[in-house]
C-alpha cells in the first residue's frame, strides 16, 4: 500500500482534495504538457472553492447538475472539483461532438448552467440552451459570467455524503435517447483507491494523460487516482497525430512514469517509430490500454520495441472504469486483460448460471464500484442488473487463476447459419497477415445465412495486399463460416470521440460499396 495512503478515506471527492491540499498545499498536482501551466493541491484547492461560491451566487443548489462542456485544461478540474464542493453533479461533455448530440444531451441533463472555455463556447453557443452559459474562469481570473461576483475565499460547506451522486457521464452514440451513467462519491472513491492499490501508486509518481477527460477512462482510471495517491498530472490535449512525435520529448521533459492508452494509441506509436526512431525516457515504468481490445503480439511488439510492459485492463462505464487489471509481472498472460481489482465477477451462460472455469459466456460484475443507474431510465437500469450483478454484454472466460480473457461482445456476435463467429477473433487471424495494419469484422445481413462476415482492412503503407489474398490467408487458419466473405479497404477505421470502432459506420461503408457496385453493373450494361 502506497506508504501515505490513509486508513479511513474521505467521504467525498471534495473532501479528498481538501486533505490532500493540506498534506502538499505546494506540490505540483495539474501540469500542462507544454509547461505553460501548473496548479498545485493548494491552488485547486481555493480554486475549487471559489467556483463553488460562484455557482452559489449563480442560483444553483446542492443535486443540480453542471455540464462542463471543455476538457484536458486545469480550469477542467478547477469546474469539476468546484461542483463537487457545492455538492452538485457534473457532467463532463464532448464539445466536440455534433451539434445534434450536445443538444440531446443537454435536454437529457436537464443542467441549471453549462460552463465552457474560450475555445469550445462557439459549439454551445449554437445550441438551444434552457439554462446559462458562462465560461470557466482563467485560473487567477474573475469569470465571465455578465455580472459582477463578489469573490470570497472561504470554502463552501455542502451536504454531501458517500452515496450523493457526484457525477455523470453519457456514453449513447448518435441515435436513441441519451444513456447517462450516474455515479456516486462513493463508486468513484472505491474505484481510485482500488486502482492506486493495485499499480502500487505513491505520491513520487508523475502521470500523464493524454485521453480525453469527458469519459471514464481518461477521467476515472487515468486522472482521478492521482489525487487519491498524491501525485502529479500532466495534462495534454486529447491523443492526436500531432501528439505522436512530441509524446516521447513530453514524457522526458516532465519524467513521467506512467500513462493510459488505448488500441489505437499503441499501433500510432508503433508505427511512427519504424519511421522516426524515439528516445525512451528512463522515467517511464508502464503504459496501461484499455477501452477495446489489444492482442497479445501487438502487447508483445510494444514492450519490445519500447522496453517497458505495456498492461491490458478491462471495464465499463457502468463499472466506474476498470474492474480487471494485468500485474506487472513479465510471466503475465499477454492475451489476458488481468485479474478483478475490485468487487466480483463472474462468466454465465445464457439462462444466467454461474459457468465453469475456462468456458465462454457472459462477463457480470458487481460491487460498491457498479454504477447507482442509468440517469432517468430505470427500465434499462433494470435490463442489465441481475440480482444485483451488472450484465456487461461481454463475452469472456475465467481462468482457474483469476485471469479473465475478453472475447468479443454479444451485439457484435455474428450469427452464419447458426454458427456463433466472434469477430475479434477473425479481427486476429486477418491482422497476423504482415500487410494488415488493423482489420474490424463485422456482419453483414444475408438473405441465405442470416449474416454474412466482412471485414474493414487498413493496409501497412505501401502495400498492394488484395483482398483475395487476404481471403486466402484466412481460409488457410478458420474453419470456412469465419472466413470473411467481403474485405473493404480503408484508409482509417472509424471511431468513436473515445477511441471505440464504430461499427454501425463500418456497415454503412459496406452499403455504399454495394451501392457503387450495383451502379457501375448497371453502366456497363447501358
Amino acid at each position: 500500500m502506497p506508504a501515505d495512503s490513509v486508513t479511513v478515506l474521505p467521504t467525498t471527492l471534495g473532501a479528498l482534495l481538501r486533505m490532500r491540499a493540506r498534506q502538499r498545499p505546494e506540490q505540483a498536482l495539474v501540469c500542462a504538457a507544454d509547461g505553460e501551466a501548473a496548479m498545485s493541491y493548494g491552488d485547486l484547492n481555493h480554486h475549487a472553492s471559489e467556483f463553488a461560491q460562484l455557482l452559489k451566487r449563480l442560483g444553483c443548489a446542492a443535486g443540480d447538475r453542471i455540464v462542463i462542456g471543455f476538457g484536458n485544461t486545469p480550469e477542467f478540474f478547477v469546474a469539476l472539483f468546484g461542483c463537487w464542493r457545492a455538492g452538485m453533479i457534473a457532467v463532463p461533455v464532448d464539445q466536440m461532438l455534433a451539434g445534434a448530440e450536445l443538444q440531446a444531451i443537454v435536454m437529457h441533463a436537464q443542467p441549471v448552467l453549462v460552463v465552457t472555455d474560450p475555445g469550445a463556447r462557439a459549439q454551445w453557443q449554437q445550441l438551444q440552451l434552457t439554462c446559462s452559459l458562462i465560461e470557466a474562469p482563467a485560473i487567477g481570473h474573475p469569470p465571465v459570467t455578465g455580472e459582477s461576483v463578489d469573490w470570497e475565499n472561504e470554502p463552501v460547506s455542502a451536504q454531501a455524503s458517500a452515496d450523493s451522486p457526484a457525477l455523470l457521464l453519457y456514453t449513447s452514440g448518435t441515435t436513441g435517447e441519451p444513456k447517462g451513467v450516474l455515479y456516486s462519491h462513493g463508486n468513484l472513491l472505491a474505484k481510485l483507491r482500488t486502482i492506486s492499490e493495485w499499480f502500487g501508486f505513491d505520491s513520487s509518481y508523475v502521470t500523464l494523460c493524454l485521453l480525453p477527460t469527458h469519459f471514464g477512462h481518461g477521467l476515472i482510471c487515468n486522472c482521478l487516482p492521482v489525487l487519491d495517491y498524491g501525485g502529479t498530472l500532466i495534462l495534454a490535449a486529447p491523443f492526436s497525430l500531432d501528439l505522436i512525435g512530441r509524446l516521447w520529448p513530453i514524457i522526458e521533459r516532465h519524467g513521467v512514469n506512467y500513462f493510459s492508452s488505448v488500441p489505437t494509441v499503441v499501433r500510432l506509436l508503433l508505427q511512427h517509430v519504424r519511421r522516426d526512431p524515439v528516445r525512451i525516457a528512463p522515467s517511464l515504468k508502464f503504459v496501461t490500454c484499455a477501452s477495446a481490445p489489444l492482442r497479445s503480439e501487438e502487447v508483445e511488439m510494444f514492450q519490445s520495441t519500447f522496453g517497458v510492459p505495456l498492461l491490458n485492463c478491462y471495464g465499463l462505464t457502468e463499472t466506474t472504469g476498470w474492474s480487471t487489471c494485468s500485474a506487472n509481472d513479465p510471466y503475465r498472460d499477454l492475451a489476458a486483460v488481468g485479474k478483478v481489482i475490485t468487487g466480483e465477477l463472474r462468466v454465465v451462460d445464457a439462462l444466467g448460471q454461474p459457468l465453469p472455469q475456462g468456458q465462454q459466456g457472459e462477463i457480470q460484475i458487481r460491487g460498491r464500484a457498479v454504477m447507482l443507474g442509468y440517469f432517468k431510465n430505470p427500465a434499462l437500469t433494470a435490463s442489465v442488473m441481475r440480482d444485483g450483478w451488472f450484465a456487461t454484454g461481454d463475452v469472456g472466460a475465467l481462468g482457474a487463476d483469476g485471469t479473465v480473457t475478453l472475447h468479443s461482445r454479444i451485439k457484435e456476435l455474428i450469427i452464419c447459419a447458426g454458427k456463433n463467429v466472434y469477430p475479434t477473433e477473425v479481427d486476429d487471424v486477418l491482422m497476423s497477415h504482415p500487410d494488415v495494419a488493423e482489420a474490424c469484422t463485422v456482419g453483414l445481413e444475408d438473405a441465405l445465412t442470416g449474416e454474412q462476415v466482412a471485414a474493414c482492412v487498413v493496409r501497412v503503407t505501401g502495400s498492394a495486399l488484395s483482398a483475395q489474398a487476404l481471403i486466402a490467408h484466412a481460409q488457410r487458419r478458420l474453419a470456412a463460416y469465419k472466413c470473411p466473405k467481403r474485405i473493404l479497404f480503408v484508409d482509417s477505421i472509424p471511431r468513436t470521440s473515445r477511441g471505440k470502432v464504430n461499427r454501425s459506420s463500418l456497415c454503412t461503408l459496406f452499403a455504399k460499396q454495394a451501392a457503387r457496385s450495383v451502379s457501375e453493373d448497371s453502366r456497363a450494361n447501358v
